[in-house]
C-alpha cells in the first residue's frame, strides 16, 4: 500500500493505461475527509464498503448497485 500525505487543496494522480484519475483533498474536519475524484465517464468509482457488499468475490462485476 502506498500512502500519500496531502493537505487541503492538494491532489495526486493515479494512470492506469491511458486513464488518468486525480484525487483531490477538498475538506478536513476531526474525524474524516473529503475528496473529489476526476476520471472518464467510463471509471465507475465506489465506496469500499458497497463493492464489499455487492462483490463480496471481488469479481470485478457489479450488477445491483443503485444509482
Amino acid at each position: 500500500m502506498l500512502i500519500i500525505r496531502r493537505r487541503l487543496g492538494e491532489s495526486f494522480v493515479v494512470f492506469s493505461g491511458e486513464n488518468r484519475i486525480e484525487i483531490v483533498v477538498t475538506e478536513i474536519d476531526k474525524s474524516s475527509i473529503k475528496v473529489g475524484i476526476a476520471a472518464k465517464d467510463e471509471i465507475k468509482v465506489f465506496r469500499s464498503e458497497i463493492i464489499d457488499k455487492y462483490l463480496p468475490n471481488d469479481t470485478g462485476r457489479v450488477e445491483s448497485v443503485a444509482r
